[in-house]
């Protein structure tokens, strides 16, 4: 019943963000009270996210995913000031998206072309094709009319900032969103759920949801992140304006002026003429 989806959704996506917020907070204190070297908060970081993983999906069945994400937010707010080496946290979680990243395209690269084209029945046709652009444009439609409906919001919530989001602004959120890791780990789920026969899908359905979620990741890396730099750079978002390029010639010009400065009292002082 509708009720009972609605419980749900409170119990998953609820019960994964409060989860998250509370070990965030946990591990936040645990590294403002422990003084450990930064190798050390480095796997701390790594062994409470896949702790926490597990523990919210095999445990309490509420969403992993949003469990980690809480824990992230409370780290980069309440844990910044207690992180040792920032570029080493930041290098390190780079590295492990970068790896994460490419053997879930890799892996769903191989399933999606072994299962679709080369099994002894081709499931994916011509038609599926057609049906792959239709749903790339829509939803690239779908997300310029959500994000200017919601551009009151927006400009609401960024304006303590001191910024205002204006109508080009908007133009490069509605187009450069891309769909990558999450959606295809999702459609890899769905796809292995209908060959077990865990879910009340045929397998051709299976195989539909991570041919569609590959294409469209494609075709979003393919077409929206390679042309978002020249929409920015037409719409001339970041563009410097005459004023602020005058002043910022002039600063240059006083620092050039200050470090000759300090180069001419060097050169007359006896300890570092010859340097």
């Amino acid at each position: 019943t509708i009720g009972e989806m609605v419980l749900f959704l409170l119990q998953l996506a609820g019960g994964g963000i409060l989860l998250g917020l509370g070990g965030g907070i946990v591990v936040a204190t645990w590294m403002g009270i422990a003084k450990w070297d930064a190798t050390t908060q480095v796997t701390i970081t790594l062994f409470a996210s896949y702790l926490l993983f597990i523990f919210a999906e095999g445990a309490l069945e509420v969403s992993g995913v949003l469990a980690v994400v809480g824990l992230g937010l409370v780290l980069a707010v309440a844990g910044r000031t207690s992180i040792k080496d920032h570029a080493m946290m930041h290098y390190f979680w780079e590295m492990i998206e970068y790896i994460a990243n490419t053997l879930v395209f890799v892996i769903a690269g191989l399933i999606s072309v072994e299962r679709g084209f080369l099994s002894s029945e081709i499931i994916i046709g011509w038609d599926d094709f057609g049906d792959l652009i239709l749903l790339y444009i829509v939803i690239n439609v779908v997300r310029a009319v959500t994000a200017f409906v919601l551009w009151p919001t927006l400009n609401c919530c960024s304006r303590w900032r001191g910024y205002d989001l204006g109508w080009r602004e908007m133009t490069v959120i509605s187009w450069a969103g891309l769909r990558g890791a999450v959606g295809l780990v999702l459609s890899l789920l769905v796809a292995e759920s209908t060959i077990a026969e865990e879910v009340p899908f045929s397998e051709r359905t299976g195989q539909l949801f991570l041919f569609h979620m590959a294409g469209i990741t494609a075709l979003t890396l393919l077409i929206n992140g390679s042309t978002t730099g020249l929409i920015v750079k037409y719409l001339g978002i970041g563009a410097r304006s005459a004023p602020v390029a005058h002043m910022f010639s002039q600063a240059v010009k006083a620092l050039e002026g200050a470090c000759d400065t300090k180069k001419r009292k060097l050169k007359a002082d006896e300890f570092f003429r010859n340097t």
